[in-house]
């Protein structure tokens, strides 16, 4: 089960368990979030992802799994455990794993790319390379996630001000919980998706200018107008 603001791993969890199939939630530690899954009909295993005993344990049984983790410097160690342990003590009949819509971009030799991104990069060459059944899914920022609320509230709230890490680039931000029904969909009919890479984008690709546009039709701004400005 994954960590941050916005969780897929959970959301998909939620999914496949309300549409009444049978799941297993690999978490880190065994709280709170644990156990509303629990409480939704889920096994939970707790678990390190880079602990080969802990892997091969959530493995048993296990037909289709989702692999998703927050990318830390254990990224490729946890995918690289995740393989021989799927031999060894499952034999999935697909995995589907999270990438980032960059990675696309990114090649052997390529620089432009940050480091979560290489990781998520090379991830994907090991479970290519693993033999295993492997679906991508590729998505872009999350429109929900803590960069487009947390963050950018807080300027809103303390300068008037909307800053957001684009320069002059532009984002096709995506709600979590599409990415997650398609994961979801993905695990309950994986026919002829074995293989491939799916990029997942939102509706319409954002600029500073644009977003600062929708910001403020749907902000009610308070304070002096001098400050009402985006950078």
């Amino acid at each position: 089960m994954g960590s941050g603001h916005v969780s897929i791993s959970r959301l998909v969890a939620e999914l496949l368990l309300h549409s009444g199939a049978p799941g297993r939630a690999t978490v880190h530690r065994d709280d709170g979030r644990a156990e509303a899954l629990r409480e939704l009909g889920a096994e939970i295993v707790a678990g390190d992802l880079t602990c080969p005993g802990d892997v091969a344990a959530a493995l048993v049984r296990v037909t289709r799994m989702f692999f998703n983790m927050t990318v830390s410097t254990d990224y490729l160690e946890a995918t690289a455990v995740a393989c021989p342990s799927a031999d060894e003590r499952g034999d999935p009949e697909e995995l589907v794993k999270m990438s980032q819509k960059t990675v696309s971009q990114t090649t052997s030799t390529s620089t432009e790319e940050s480091r979560h991104q290489r990781l998520h990069w090379l991830a994907e060459r090991i479970l290519n390379w693993s033999g295993r059944p492997v679906v991508h899914v590729r998505s872009t920022v999350f429109l929900d996630s803590s960069l487009f609320t947390l963050i950018a509230s807080h300027s809103v709230a303390d300068r008037g001000v909307l800053a957001l890490p684009f320069g002059t680039d532009g984002t096709s931000p995506i709600v979590a919980t599409d990415v997650a029904r398609v994961i979801a969909a993905l695990l309950q009919d994986f026919a002829d998706r074995v293989g491939h890479v799916y990029e997942l984008t939102g509706p319409a690709v954002l600029d500073i200018d644009r977003d600062r546009t929708i910001t403020t039709e749907e902000v009610a701004w308070s304070g002096p107008p001098e400050s009402r400005q985006a950078k």
